[in-house]
């Protein structure tokens, strides 16, 4: 997955985006873990933001952030 992220990266990047989100459940421990080892910053949580039918519920996610260095930074 971080191989994914990586080429999703370079692309978006590449195209002048400046600005990458993950989101991802509060539950799903392997996936922050992912959004932890690819170097994207927690930036807070969305609470009640997607509906989940599997747990017949809203749930809350993770935003992660990773903004493209550039020389003004």
């Amino acid at each position: 997955m971080q191989e994914a992220i990586r080429l999703i990266e370079d692309v978006f990047f590449g195209l002048g985006i400046i600005r990458i989100i993950i989101r991802n459940d509060l539950d799903n421990h392997a996936s922050v873990q992912t959004a932890q080892a690819s170097n994207y910053i927690l930036e807070g949580v969305a609470r009640k933001d997607k509906w989940n039918p599997i747990f017949n519920e809203y749930r809350d996610l993770n935003i992660w952030v990773k903004i493209k260095e550039t020389a003004s930074n």
